[in-house]
């Protein structure tokens, strides 16, 4: 709802990110997370939660390449 409510809110997707990846829904996770980084393209705690996305949804070499960002 609140994502559906302030769709320029990142927080919002990250949250939504968050908690289809806690359920295994591993494409909405990644979906929502993107679109959250998209809204704070300059957020490394964003940058971060996608790394983390992709790895838990096996994605490993995406993973690193988004977290190599950090560097």
């Amino acid at each position: 709802k609140l994502a559906a409510e302030h769709p320029r809110y990142p927080l919002a997707f990250y949250g939504l990110a968050w908690n289809y990846r806690y359920l295994g829904r591993h494409a909405e996770a990644i979906e929502n997370i993107k679109r959250a980084r998209k809204l704070n393209p300059d957020s490394a705690f964003m940058l971060t939660a996608d790394g983390q996305t992709l790895a838990a949804a096996g994605r490993r070499t995406e993973a690193e390449s988004v977290l190599a960002e950090l560097a």
